[in-house]
């Protein structure tokens, strides 16, 4: 398994995570903010038709006048909703296991 960092926005004592989005290639990284969290793609630097920090602005630009940008990212990308989705399931299946 590859090494991989958490951000965890607790550590920011003087930011409100409402301010605060991660912008990652690894879901795991923000994985205890879902909410602060948007996902691209990995750039390596040899993609000639890269696009995802231009798409990333008109995001960033709309979500820059709201008061939180919780809502905008979890209505954005859903990241909460897959994440209740895959533990409802395996609570599920584990259920049906016993």
């Amino acid at each position: 398994m590859e090494d991989f960092f958490i951000k965890d926005l607790d550590v920011f004592i003087d930011r409100d995570k409402e301010n605060i989005i991660i912008v990652d290639n690894s879901i795991m990284s923000f994985g205890f903010d879902l909410d602060n969290g948007v996902p691209i793609q990995s750039f390596m630097g040899t993609e000639e038709e890269d696009k995802e920090l231009l798409f990333l602005i008109s995001f960033l630009e709309e979500t820059f006048y709201t008061q939180d940008v919780r809502p905008s990212i979890r209505e954005a990308f859903k990241l909460s909703y897959l994440k209740n989705s895959i533990v409802s399931d395996d609570e599920i299946a584990a259920k049906g296991r016993k």
